[in-house]
């Protein structure tokens, strides 16, 4: 188990992450949340930059029908 210690909205938060040699799928290792682009790194990414994007007014507009 990993566990990534992060500063977000003036507060630490920690997050567990599964074991660097478990695999995301076949062949694919979760590596180090440390080292660059890994799948683990970019979790500790989306977790620090989630409370900075708001998406909420973000959608697809309506299709028209095609008939």
């Amino acid at each position: 188990m990993q566990i990534a210690e992060l500063f977000i909205d003036e507060r630490y938060e920690r997050i567990t992450l599964p074991p660097i040699d478990s695999e995301v799928l076949p062949g694919v290792p979760w590596g180090r949340h440390e080292a660059l682009f890994t799948p683990a790194y970019w979790k500790v990414q989306t977790e620090i930059h989630k409370s900075a994007c708001d998406t909420t007014g973000y959608r697809l507009p309506a299709w028209p029908n095609a008939t």
